[in-house]
């Protein structure tokens, strides 16, 4: 189903004011480039790329209500990005979004305030309770909450649920009431960790995992000239200008985007990452099946080949996929849970429909020869693509107006959509071994990440082009024929069982209906 051209718009109007009225915080550098394409006929493929920058996540994270979680070191501005994107978005401190603080909000009950004239008229207990008032905006910051102790701190797993109880056992849903029934509020929060920092307590895990995108400010620093104009920045105290609530804009998109539909093989490299708790040698099949060490089921990896009653020598390895990523990397990586999984469609979704207003901004800078040479580097080709694309001979603005409608109409979560928002998502849900992190990647959990991401894809689609995946459509859809379910079954067995994995729902539901056929065939003879 094509998206309405309005609901892009809006999701520009959202973007574009958040990069406005958040100027004071000056922050270049691209976060994400990510490559797309123009599908021209005969499957040729017209590429260019898509930049996304810091302030595009927190867009992202507004449209699809999926929470920020900011870490890093002091002096990087987090507070500062929290307050000002709130204050793009929804206007007036206590009116559109509230900042918990530490002393004033963590009283002996922060989720209610008492009507203490329903103790001397008689009014149900119901009634003696109300839900503090922050709880109720569509904007919520949550800063420093790693210096608050461990045990309060853990009353704030139940704001990232966005449901809490009152002392009277009252449930209250965070955030406020939309047309259909929902609830929306989203939420930043902002720590520092590490063993630099005193008074602060390591984030439970399990608040963390309620967080969807977590954003390492430490990797994303300023650039040089980020750092000359902080520098000559007049005054250090920020302007919060913005007065207008873009709350109905963004409840309208949000509802919107969950009707992008998912291209198969995003569909398909979601599964994929998923697919990585298969471990050959697991009486299990599943790495949960084997005691982990340090983080690694190595140990398990380099057990003997036994081919009949023949054991293989002890200096070759057991596993025939431990080589099969860099650095040896299947033993020391867990597969994505399905939680994560479905925050992942959510974001990945929120990418796809950016992508879709960065393709006007990119026509729209093209067509006023505004365009940068290292975006399209062969005006005249691109110019040929994009008539093919739209499949007309218009030209100007015209012709871009034309590539515009057929974009939309077919905008769909394409898997560097998947690609792009994994980092983010899986940032530190993903279970890579810490070890293996500080030893080939010096520590940098988001580039260990994002470049398992990478390697993943690529080795889905070796997997796809092969001659045995010719006919994925018929496969996806169950239809495949016995002769194809073998002969895909045999590739993934012997070369590719993460692809295996990911493909066995649909494989299943093939041989179901080839057994359900014969069944009914048996019938009539």
């Amino acid at each position: 189903m094509a998206l309405d051209k309005d609901i892009i718009r809006q999701a520009h109007e959202i973007n574009q004011s958040l990069h406005e009225n958040s100027s004071q915080y000056i922050h270049t550098r691209p976060v994400v480039i990510s490559e797309s394409s123009l599908i021209l006929p005969g499957k040729v493929r017209h590429p260019f790329k898509i930049t996304y920058d810091l302030k595009d996540l927190f867009t992202i994270g507004a449209l699809t209500e999926s929470s920020i979680l900011m870490t890093g070191g002091t002096d990087l501005g987090k507070t500062t990005l929290a307050l000002l994107v709130m204050n793009s978005l929804f206007g007036k401190e206590e009116e559109g979004w509230h900042k918990i603080d530490l002393d004033r909000d963590f009283g002996k009950d922060i989720y209610s305030k008492v009507d203490f004239s329903a103790l001397t008229e008689g009014k149900t207990t119901e009634e003696l309770y109300a839900a503090t008032k922050f709880l109720t905006l569509p904007g919520l910051i949550l800063d420093e909450i790693n210096r608050l102790h461990a045990k309060l701190g853990n009353k704030l797993l139940h704001f990232f649920d966005k449901d809490i109880a009152l002392p009277n056992g009252q449930r209250v849903k965070l955030g406020t009431s939309t047309e259909n029934g929902r609830n929306y509020q989203f939420q930043i929060a902002a720590i520092n960790e590490g063993d630099e920092y005193e008074g602060v307590f390591d984030m439970d895990k399990a608040m963390r995992r309620r967080t969807v995108i977590e954003i390492p400010m430490d990797i994303f620093t300023p650039t040089e000239q980020d750092r000359e104009m902080i520098r000559n920045q007049e005054s250090k105290n920020i302007m919060l200008l913005n007065n207008i609530n873009h709350l109905e804009k963004l409840l309208k998109v949000n509802e919107a985007l969950k009707k992008i539909p998912m291209h198969p093989t995003a569909n398909m490299f979601i599964a994929y990452l998923e697919s990585f708790d298969y471990c050959k040698n697991s009486p299990t099949r599943e790495k949960g099946g084997v005691a982990s060490k340090n983080g690694s089921v190595y140990h398990i990896c380099t057990k003997p080949v036994k081919i009949g009653s023949q054991v293989s020598p002890s200096d070759v390895i057991g596993c025939e996929f431990l080589r099969t990523f860099e650095n040896d990397l299947c033993p020391y990586v867990k597969g994505l849970t399905p939680g994560v999984s479905k925050n992942l469609i959510a974001v990945a979704k929120g990418f796809a429909l950016l992508r879709a207003t960065k393709f006007v901004e990119l026509l729209a800078a093209y067509f006023d020869n505004q365009a940068a040479d290292h975006i399209i580097k062969d005006p005249a080709k691109f110019n040929g693509s994009l008539g093919q694309y739209a499949e007309t001979y218009s030209s100007g603005k015209e012709l871009a107006k034309a590539a515009i409608t057929k974009y939309f109409s077919n905008l769909e979560v394409e898997i560097s959509d998947v690609e792009a928002a994994a980092g983010f998502v899986g940032y530190s849900k993903m279970g890579i071994s810490n070890l293996w992190i500080l030893k080939h990647y010096q520590g940098n959990r988001y580039a260990a990440v994002t470049n398992f991401c990478k390697e993943a894809r690529s080795k889905l689609e070796e997997g796809l082009v092969r001659p045995e995946m010719s006919d994925l459509k018929t496969l996806l859809s169950g239809e495949g024929g016995p002769k194809q379910l073998q002969e895909v079954r045999a590739y993934c067995d012997s070369q590719n069982p993460w692809l295996g994995k990911a493909i066995t729902p649909y494989i299943s539901k093939g041989k179901k209906k080839l057994e359900d056929k014969t069944k009914v065939e048996d019938l009539y003879r």
